[in-house]
């Protein structure tokens, strides 16, 4: 019986010696700090695609907050009781507020025979400002001034532009915390639903 012949494999040039008795570890195909960096890159993917598409829960009242107009007549929030309320918040400074602006005329002009109130709050901190793009950009909407970020704060938001439904009982249903165009289409569909609840007796 003749003896196996002992096959020997050549090193490649930059194949590191491994000692007797001692299995070489293979190599994962990714090192430690480029999966670290794919899943930082999916989460904040995820969050983006949350915050766009899904409103943060409100479950509080509505402020009573009273407003003056740009022709100085009052607007009081607790006397829109009984409408579906669409709020929003908006300076004349805000790239994106515009846009924003352009949708909730949309909206009020489409919603306006189902007592759907359009509210547009400026948060402006010179009124003078304010009035002057009033009168160069007029709107169907109830525009209001709000120096102070009464609304806003009361409501637990943090920039413009944002928005807010309000349900006919006068309860804050849904808040957009930043205005962005990818989350009209679901705007519209909450409006669609408050819009099709009973009304209170």
């Amino acid at each position: 019986m003749s003896p196996k012949k002992r096959i020997v494999r050549s090193r490649t040039k930059n194949e590191a010696r491994v000692p007797a008795g001692i299995r070489r570890r293979p190599r994962p195909p990714f090192d430690i700090g480029t999966l670290s960096g794919l899943g930082l890159l999916l989460v904040l993917a995820a969050c983006r695609h949350s915050a766009a598409q899904t409103p943060p829960a409100a479950s509080r009242a509505f402020p009573d907050i009273t407003f003056r107009t740009a022709l100085d007549e009052t607007v009081r929030t607790a006397d829109l009781k009984g409408d579906v309320v669409l709020v929003g918040l908006w300076t004349t400074t805000c790239g994106t507020c515009p846009e924003m602006r352009d949708a909730a005329e949309r909206w009020n002009q489409s919603l306006a025979v189902q007592r759907v109130t359009v509210l547009a709050v400026n948060e402006d901190l010179a009124e003078k400002s304010w009035k002057a793009y009033m009168l160069k950009h007029p709107s169907t909407l109830i525009e209001v001034w709000d120096k102070d970020h009464r609304l806003r704060k009361a409501v637990g938001l943090t920039e413009v532009p944002s928005l807010l439904l309000v349900d006919r009982e006068g309860q804050v249903r849904s808040r957009y915390p930043r205005w962005t165009g990818a989350i009209e289409p679901d705007v519209s569909r909450q409006l669609d639903a408050l819009v099709r609840e009973p009304r209170p007796k």
